[in-house]
């Protein structure tokens, strides 16, 4: 009785094998792109990549080669200026139903917003 559960179970892990490699098959045929015609695509890819490449390459060698002068933050001019940042007061944003005809809901959101402006007003030398 032995023999005949083992070849029945040998049987069995033989057909989930062939159901595994028939599924990796079937798989590779639908869903994996085939490779017709892709060399000339390929080729052509590259050549725009390099192309932008090679335009990369020269706009960073161009910004290498800047250099900041950084005695300008030294200069008593720009040591002079002062800084207009408005500071604006927390308030109530929102509606809890933005949808809502106005004024039937009656009451505000909650939420509080604290942001921070700059003046955009001429800056004063001192």
């Amino acid at each position: 009785m032995t023999t005949k559960y083992m070849t029945s179970k040998t049987s069995q892990i033989i057909i989930v094998v062939i159901l595994i490699v028939l599924a990796f098959v079937g798989y590779r045929l639908y869903f994996v792109p085939t490779d017709t015609g892709s060399s000339t695509l390929a080729a052509e890819k590259n050549t725009q990549l390099s192309a932008q490449g090679n335009e990369l390459y020269l706009s960073l060698k161009k910004l290498s080669a800047v250099s900041l002068d950084s005695s300008i933050f030294a200069n008593p001019i720009f040591l002079s200026l002062v800084d207009y940042t408005v500071t604006i007061q927390d308030q109530a944003v929102g509606r809890p139903n933005p949808f809502a005809p106005i004024g039937s809901d009656g009451s505000f959101n909650s939420s509080i917003s604290s942001t921070t402006v700059n003046n955009v007003s001429q800056p004063r030398v001192r």
